[in-house]
């Protein structure tokens, strides 16, 4: 639990709160980001996107005004220098959901998806690609009660488009 909120606390001040390196606007019609540091890309769908990534380069925090979207999107190392294993990492990700829907759990690829609300209610989608020295996350959430078609659209283009490598 400790080390969850530790890990949680650590993002966010790194990427939402306390060090951002800078915002910049992605482009409307194709909007992508690509991280150098941990070498992953992620696509998102059309429309006015803003982008902050972290001071250290780990990731960023993608806002879409037309979708009311949140994308946050980051490698980390923190589960290899902690020891964990694939199922350790999948518990502790599963802890930022309320409820989980629908899961998706594929130990031989190294990969799992959840879908579900967060503990503030917001619908929420976690994708994570399991690497031997990093782990590539990419969480979607939207405010509940928008419609559906938007949260499952959002989802469908981080989950096509984001993966480890360029």
């Amino acid at each position: 639990m400790c080390v969850r909120f530790c890990i949680s606390v650590i993002f966010y001040c790194l990427v939402v709160g306390c060090g951002l390196a800078g915002a910049a606007a992605l482009n409307m019609d194709k909007p992508h980001y690509a991280n150098q540091r941990y070498g992953f890309s992620l696509a998102l769908p059309p429309g006015r996107w803003e982008a902050a990534e972290s001071a250290n380069g780990d990731g960023a925090v993608l806002r879409s005004d037309d979708w009311k979207a949140v994308v946050r999107v980051y490698g980390t190392r923190g589960y290899a220098v902690q020891g964990l294993k694939f199922d350790a990492a999948l518990k502790q990700e599963a802890g930022m959901f309320a409820q989980i829907g629908h899961r998706e759990v594929d130990r031989k690829g190294g990969r799992f998806s959840l879908w579900g609300r967060d503990h503030e209610g917001q619908d929420a989608f976690l994708q994570c690609f399991w690497g031997k020295d990093a782990a590539y996350i990419a969480v979607v959430t939207m405010p509940s009660g928008l419609r559906v078609p938007d949260f499952e659209q959002v989802t469908a283009w981080v989950r096509r488009s984001f993966k480890p490598g360029f």
